[in-house]
C-alpha cells in the first residue's frame, strides 16, 4: 500500500509525465510471449523504456539544434527606411530560437522526471508495467514545431529580401552616399547658432559605418583608437579633428554645417569606445564624505547674490532651496544629465542649458538687478546649481571636459559653459576640503 502511494505521489507531481505513460496492470498485458512471466515482460518493458527515452532526447536534440534560426549579423550601413525590418528580424531571431529552446527544455525535463520511474528500484509498484507512448510523445513535439514553421519561413523571407536590398559592396560611392544620407537626416535639427545637434538615432548607423572595417578611413579610425593610450588629451582631440577634416575633403563636404556635424558624429563614436580607458576615471573618486559635505553647505558658507535669488535664511542649506524651486530645479535638471555623457560636446551642451535656466531663474526673483549679470553674480548661482544637483563625480567630469575640449572652433556659449563648469568645481572642491579639514580640527 505504501508503495502504492509514493508511485502515485510521484505521478501527481510530475502530471506531464502521464500524458505519455500507459499503465499495464498483471494479466492485461498485449503482446507477451508465453515462455515470459510478467516480471520478465516488465524488466524487458522498462528497460526499453530507458532506452527509448534516451535515443528520443539524443535523437530530438540533434534534429532541434538545425531547426534554430541562424541570427543575422549586423549589416554595415542599415538606412532608416530599413531599421524597423532589421529589428523586426531579430524580434523574430529571438522569438524562434527561444521557442525551440524550450522544445529543448520540455523533452530533457521530461526524460529526466520519467527514467527515475524504470531505474530506480521498486519505483513502480510490481504488479504494474509502464510503457511510454513514443509515438503520441513524438507527435506531441512534432507539432510544437510545425506552430513555428509559418514564422520560420517568413524570417527567412525578410532576411532574403534585406540582404538583397543592402547588398551594396564597400566602394567609396556608396559610403559617401551613405554619409550624405546621415547627414541630410541630421540637418533639420542641428543648431547653427551652436554649431551642435542632440543625439540623433542616426549616430549608430553611422557607427556600424565608421568602425566597419572596409570603409576607405579604416586605417585612420585604427590608429586613433588604438594610440589612444599613448596620446594626451589635447593630441586626442587634435586626431580626431584632423580626421574629420580628412573625412569632409574626401567626401567633398567640406562646409561648416558637415563638418560640425562630423565633430559631433565623430566625438560620440570615438569617446564612446575610449572612455573605459580614460586614466582620469581610473584614480580612486574625492572620497564620499567630501560630496556629502557639498550637500550640506548653507547660505551662510556660499553667500549667494541673494537679489537674484528666492527667499534664503543663513541657515537654509543651498541643495534643499534650489533644487525645490521652481525656476533654479530647472537648471539643477540640466547640470545633472551631465552624468550620462561620455563625450565634453555634450556635456558642454547641458551646462549652457543650465546657464540658460539659471538666468531665466535670476530674471524672476532679481527683476531689473538681474538685466545684465556680472561674472561674481553668475558664478554664485553656477555653484549653487552645482550643489544643489546630482552629480557623484563632478570634479572628475569636470576635469575630463576641460581636457578634453578643442582648443579652437568652439562656440563662445560652449566656451562658456566650459569655463563655469572648471572654475566651479574648483572653487567647490576646494570649499569642501576647507570645510572638512575644519570639521577635523
Amino acid at each position: 500500500m505504501e508503495e502504492n502511494e509514493f508511485f502515485f505521489q510521484y505521478l501527481q507531481s510530475h502530471k506531464k509525465l502521464v500524458k505519455f505513460i500507459t499503465a499495464v496492470t498483471k494479466g492485461e498485458e498485449i503482446g507477451k510471449s508465453p515462455n515470459l512471466s510478467f516480471e520478465d515482460y516488465r524488466q524487458k518493458i522498462h528497460q526499453e523504456n530507458v532506452e527509448k527515452l534516451q535515443k528520443f532526447e539524443t535523437k530530438l536534440k540533434r534534429v532541434n539544434n538545425k531547426a534554430y534560426v541562424q541570427c543575422m549579423s549586423k549589416p554595415a550601413y542599415i538606412p532608416p527606411s530599413f531599421n524597423f525590418t532589421y529589428h523586426k528580424i531579430r524580434f523574430l531571431e529571438d522569438f524562434i530560437n527561444n521557442y525551440h529552446n524550450n522544445i529543448d527544455k520540455f523533452v530533457k525535463r521530461y526524460v529526466t522526471e520519467a527514467l527515475p520511474l524504470f531505474t530506480v528500484e521498486n519505483m513502480i509498484p510490481t504488479l504494474y508495467l509502464l510503457v511510454i507512448d513514443q509515438k503520441n510523445l513524438t507527435k506531441y513535439v512534432e507539432k510544437k514545431k510545425k506552430k513555428i514553421k509559418r514564422l520560420k519561413d517568413y524570417h527567412e523571407t525578410l532576411v532574403d529580401n534585406l540582404k538583397k536590398k543592402l547588398n551594396v559592396k564597400f566602394t567609396l560611392d556608396n559610403t559617401i552616399a551613405a554619409l550624405n544620407q546621415i547627414l541630410n537626416t541630421i540637418h533639420p535639427s542641428f543648431d547653427s547658432s551652436l554649431a551642435f545637434f542632440c543625439p540623433n538615432p542616426i549616430q549608430d548607423s553611422f557607427e556600424v559605418l565608421l568602425f566597419h572595417p572596409d570603409i576607405f578611413c579604416a586605417e585612420q579610425v585604427n590608429k586613433i583608437l588604438t594610440h589612444f593610450s599613448k596620446m594626451s588629451p589635447t593630441d586626442f582631440v587634435f586626431a580626431i579633428v584632423k580626421f574629420v577634416e580628412f573625412v569632409g575633403k574626401t567626401i567633398d563636404k567640406t562646409d561648416s554645417f558637415s563638418l560640425s556635424a562630423l565633430i559631433g558624429l565623430c566625438f560620440r563614436a570615438f569617446f564612446d569606445r575610449v572612455y573605459p580607458e580614460v586614466k582620469l576615471f581610473m584614480v580612486p573618486e574625492l572620497s564620499f564624505d567630501l560630496i556629502a559635505t557639498l550637500h550640506d553647505f548653507t547660505v551662510a558658507e556660499i553667500e549667494p547674490p541673494r537679489a537674484c535669488c528666492p527667499p534664503l535664511k543663513d541657515t537654509d542649506k543651498i541643495r534643499d532651496i534650489f533644487k525645490n524651486d521652481a525656476h533654479f530645479s530647472l537648471a539643477v535638471e540640466q547640470a545633472e544629465f551631465i552624468s550620462f555623457f561620455t563625450n565634453p560636446l555634450d556635456i558642454l551642451h547641458h551646462m549652457y542649458h543650465a546657464l540658460c535656466e539659471i538666468e531665466k531663474a535670476a530674471h524672476v526673483y532679481g527683476g531689473n538687478d538681474s538685466a545684465l549679470m556680472s561674472f561674481d553674480v553668475t558664478f554664485g548661482l553656477v555653484l549653487c546649481v552645482l550643489l544643489s544637483a546630482d552629480i557623484p563625480e563632478l570634479m572628475r567630469i569636470a576635469m575630463f571636459t576641460d581636457q578634453f575640449t578643442p582648443e579652437t572652433g568652439l562656440c563662445p556659449d560652449f566656451e562658456f559653459a566650459r569655463a563655469k563648469l572648471s572654475t566651479a568645481s574648483v572653487h567647490l572642491q576646494n570649499k569642501a576640503q576647507q570645510k572638512m579639514s575644519q570639521m577635523k580640527q
